[in-house]
């Protein structure tokens, strides 16, 4: 799945270059030192979730081009259990809020849901209430779970799948919820 997702990431950049800072993955990046400079990164050395991506709008920012060349070939071998992968998820959904509060005029850019396919926004509309979305992400956990043991490989990345998709929206929603609870 992970795999899957780099792979989209990167065809994503071929297909609209422009796009390439505001859905930077970390991995292979080469810049001018002296530009790497300018940009710089936190001065506290935490790097958080979306660390990459925070990089990635602030070159932009910053008006630096940037260029995806195939030719320097990647893998994106993560391996996660299920509990990691739900945790993942909600650490990317609050690290997007967190991008949204720091770059709100990219808000419509970093929302995970806008980028939703067609099946992904029914299922969002179908379990991601705040209050339905734990329940069924624990069942979609168990899912699974047992369909892999079973080996039924199609329902398990397909259970997987809905795991990560309410477990990042949900927490999302919620950071993004506390932040405007606050301001008001």
């Amino acid at each position: 799945m992970y795999a899957e997702d780099y792979e989209n990431t990167c065809r994503l950049y071929e297909m609209s270059p422009a796009d390439i800072h505001k859905n930077l993955w970390a991995g292979n990046i080469s810049m001018k030192r002296s530009d790497a400079l300018r940009i710089g990164l936190r001065a506290d050395g935490v790097l958080s979730y979306h660390e990459d991506l925070r990089f990635g709008i602030r070159c932009q920012l910053a008006g630096l081009e940037a260029v995806f060349d195939r030719s320097l070939l990647s893998w994106h071998w993560h391996r996660a259990n299920l509990r990691k992968l739900a945790r993942d998820a909600r650490r990317s959904g609050r690290g997007r809020a967190a991008l949204v509060g720091e770059f709100p005029d990219l808000c419509e850019d970093l929302d995970p849901l806008g980028h939703l396919s067609s099946s992904e926004t029914l299922v969002y509309h179908m379990f991601g209430s705040l209050l339905l979305s734990p329940v069924v992400a624990m069942v979609s956990m168990a899912i699974s779970f047992l369909a892999g043991r079973m080996r039924m490989w199609k329902l398990e990345l397909l259970a997987a799948r809905v795991l990560r998709l309410l477990a990042l929206t949900s927490a999302y929603e919620r950071a993004v919820g506390q932040r405007r609870s606050k301001r008001g």
